[in-house]
């Protein structure tokens, strides 16, 4: 019963953490935090509802596919050109006035890249954008040691030299 209890207090409190399209990347000494919001209807292989939007069912029934099509998504890279992987990768539906009956049209992700470089260092990969006008880009910022950087992220422009 606590843990239901706490896995809702999250979802709901995950809801509203970003506006649709937007995100944060922190580097710390620890690594670099990712938190972005990003639209169900750039995801392949799975069926949207009439709204566009993705339901909570199809949602646990794709989740695999969904993680899959996510870490391939949002990639960062070093000055090596060596791909770094999103970690603890979590994922939940963003449902309008929490009425999770209602299919949602953006999906929330938090991870964390393992870095030890300088931010300076790496290059920032999102291409994970929708099908509808409005969700053709998506903005990040970018901070570490005081310094931060807004990153607009489009077809055209999926990949970001970061703090360059």
């Amino acid at each position: 019963m606590i843990c239901l209890a706490l896995w809702l207090f999250c979802s709901n409190s995950l809801a509203h953490l970003l506006e649709n399209q937007k995100g944060t990347i922190n580097f710390t000494q620890n690594g670099a935090f990712l938190a972005v919001s990003i639209p169900v209807s750039g995801l392949s292989n799975i069926q949207l509802s009439d709204n566009g939007g993705l339901s909570i069912e199809e949602f646990n029934a794709k989740l695999d596919l969904i993680k899959k099509e996510v870490l391939g998504g949002i990639t960062l890279q070093g000055q090596d050109k060596k791909t770094v992987v999103l970690r603890g990768l979590i994922l939940n539906l963003v449902h309008i006035d929490h009425k999770i009956s209602i299919p949602a049209l953006q999906l929330m992700v938090l991870g964390r890249f393992i870095v030890r470089d300088k931010p300076e260092s790496h290059s920032l990969k999102i291409s994970l954008f929708g099908e509808n006008p409005n969700e053709n880009k998506i903005t990040i910022t970018a901070t570490a040691n005081k310094k931060s950087q807004i990153l607009e992220f489009t077809e055209q422009k999926f990949r970001h030299l970061l703090f360059s």
